[in-house]
Formats: C-alpha cells, structure tokens, sequence
C-alpha cells in the first residue's frame, strides 16, 4: 500500500475506534423498522419521477452512499 492509502485506512481505524469509545452507530449499523439502512432508505426511489432524467441517472446506492457520509459528517 502506498502512503495515501494507509492514511486513509489509519482514519477509519481510529474514526471506528471513537465511535466505539463514545456509544454511537454509524447508519449502516443500525436498524429502522425491522430493515438495515440500505433496504430502508432506498424504498424511497420508488417514488422517483422516471421523465426526470438527473433523477434517473443517480440510483438509489448513490443516494445511499451520500445520506451515509452525510450522516458521518454530522457525528
């Protein structure tokens, strides 16, 4: 691995590690209603208008994968 890449695994090593030591989960660990987040949050792009097309280019794990950093960000 070069430099960058250890970097990067070190951050999520102890960014994990502090989540740990403080008591909080990361959305991808929790459960809402029975449902890990993916299946929970992307149900929503059911409702997506299909003629708008910016709409239907992203897809749901785009959505997904930006609610989660969203969400890391927060905490």
């Amino acid at each position: 691995m070069n430099r960058e890449q250890k970097a990067l695994l070190t951050f999520h090593r102890k960014y994990e590690e502090e989540l740990d030591r403080i008591g909080v989960k990361t959305l991808d660990s929790t459960k809402f209603s029975e449902q890990d987040a993916f299946s929970f949050f992307t149900r929503i792009w059911k409702n997506v208008d299909n003629t708008d097309s910016k709409m239907v280019t992203d897809t749901s794990l785009n959505y997904y994968h930006e609610f989660v950093e969203a969400n890391r960000n927060i905490m």
